[in-house]
């Protein structure tokens, strides 16, 4: 197949000829034949120019949607992150797990002082924080720390020497009813960052 010249566009005619300028009028032919040639190459150009701007509009959409999906991504992660470092704090604070040992055994909470307790229920505090700010949904602030902070919130010797009642406790108060509606509901295949 014969190429045209460098430069030479559709049918070999160079770019340049493409358009029909103004100043081209007065020369434009008077046959019937040179002037359908004449508004096929202007249709041409046209639809060239619808091509070029919608390739160019596809290309923004799918760049912008994968920007979207990497963000979503990014989020997740620095998500997955925020939880795993609370759970390991959870964890590893001995007062923390001291408590959790007194939930399993005697119940007494007697060692425990009443900082240490405060401390606890503080920690499920920040958890529905970052619940009401929607940086950790519902079912998996349940997945991950529900169970612990419903067995705090409804164990009456914990709170021995703390006002529950008092409005500082809030915000927990309004996560655990909020946890005690997601134990009834919550199946573990639900859960997702």
């Amino acid at each position: 197949m014969p190429v045209g010249p460098p430069g030479a566009g559709l049918l070999g005619l160079p770019l340049s000829e493409w358009a029909i300028h103004p100043e081209d009028h007065a020369a434009l032919p008077t046959t019937p034949f040179a002037g359908r040639m004449i508004e096929y190459k202007a249709m041409a150009y046209e639809l060239a120019k619808i091509c070029i701007d919608a390739g160019g509009v596809a290309i923004a959409l799918i760049g912008g949607a994968r920007a979207l999906v990497e963000y979503q991504k990014k989020v997740a992660q620095d998500r997955f992150q925020m939880l795993m470092k609370m759970q390991d704090n959870f964890h590893s604070n001995e007062s923390f797990r001291r408590i959790r040992e007194e939930f399993d055994g005697q119940n007494s909470f007697e060692n425990m002082s009443k900082g240490e307790r405060a401390e606890y229920a503080t920690f499920f505090e920040d958890v529905a924080l970052l619940r009401r700010s929607r940086l950790l949904r519902a079912e998996l602030a349940f997945y991950m720390f529900g169970f612990e902070a419903l067995r705090c919130w409804e164990n009456k010797k914990f709170w021995e020497g703390l006002d529950r009642d008092d409005k500082w406790w809030g915000v927990f108060r309004a996560f655990a009813s909020e946890l005690q509606i997601l134990r009834e509901r919550v199946k573990p295949n639900q859960v997702r960052l």
